[in-house]
């Protein structure tokens, strides 16, 4: 199953990225991604959905990553 992932703006202001399956925050390159500005989290969420999308193509070849 494929994960999917969702940007959150938190009661503070901040944002975070989560997956979508759990509404928990993802950790990507060894931070979790909380407390983030927009920006920083929309950039996230666009390399994360990039990297999903390639290991999909590569199961699809059967690729691995």
């Amino acid at each position: 199953m494929a994960t999917t992932y969702k940007t959150l703006r938190c009661g503070n202001g901040t944002w975070s990225v989560v997956d979508g399956a759990t509404q928990r925050p993802i950790t990507f390159k060894g931070r979790l991604q909380i407390a983030l500005t927009e920006d920083a989290a929309q950039a996230a969420f666009t390399i994360l959905e990039r990297v999903q999308q390639e290991r999909e193509l590569q199961a699809q070849d059967g690729r691995q990553m």
